[in-house]
């Protein structure tokens, strides 16, 4: 893995920024994820806003999964922890994902089998959006998105697992 990536990794101890919650999940303003591993396979959970990418000129999300299965299959996840503001996580997400940095996480995994990418958005908002306007945005943002309803109590996460 890159060093650029390497130290943004968090650590049981919530290294290296706050939002880290243990080493695999996040959390920030009542939110929380995570990426469970079962046997076999490892998980990075890697802080991209402010670490990965510190530039204060682009949007960008807050964090990103990378799970390594035991069948040689890689997901890399971007994960958008937001409160209302949908529109501006589809943004963040596809300005990520046009990222150099991004770009160099996606290469450095073997070609076949490719990478697997996905974005979430965990968001308080409730209804969740209508799917013609998460499509339509979609469409504008050049990024396929699945938007999530964030738990609301502390001792239980949202586990990207299910929805991989």
């Amino acid at each position: 893995m890159p060093q650029h990536v390497t130290r943004c990794v968090c650590s049981n101890t919530g290294s290296p920024c706050p939002i880290c919650w243990g080493d695999n999940g996040f959390q920030e303003n009542g939110k929380q994820v995570k990426l469970r591993a079962r046997s076999g396979e490892t998980v990075k959970a890697v802080v991209v806003d402010d670490c990965l990418l510190s530039s204060q000129k682009i949007k960008k999300c807050d964090d990103l999964f990378i799970l390594k299965k035991n069948n040689k299959n890689v997901y890399i996840v971007l994960v958008e922890l937001k409160g209302t503001h949908i529109k501006d996580a589809f943004a963040q997400l596809a300005s990520v994902r046009q990222d150099q940095k991004y770009e160099c996480i996606v290469e450095c995994f073997p070609k076949t089998p490719k990478p697997i990418e996905r974005a979430f958005v965990i968001t308080g908002r409730m209804p969740l959006p209508p799917l013609n306007q998460q499509a339509k945005l979609e469409e504008i943002y050049g990024i396929r998105v699945k938007i999530l309803a964030s738990q609301k109590t502390k001792s239980k996460a949202l586990d990207l697992r299910e929805h991989l």
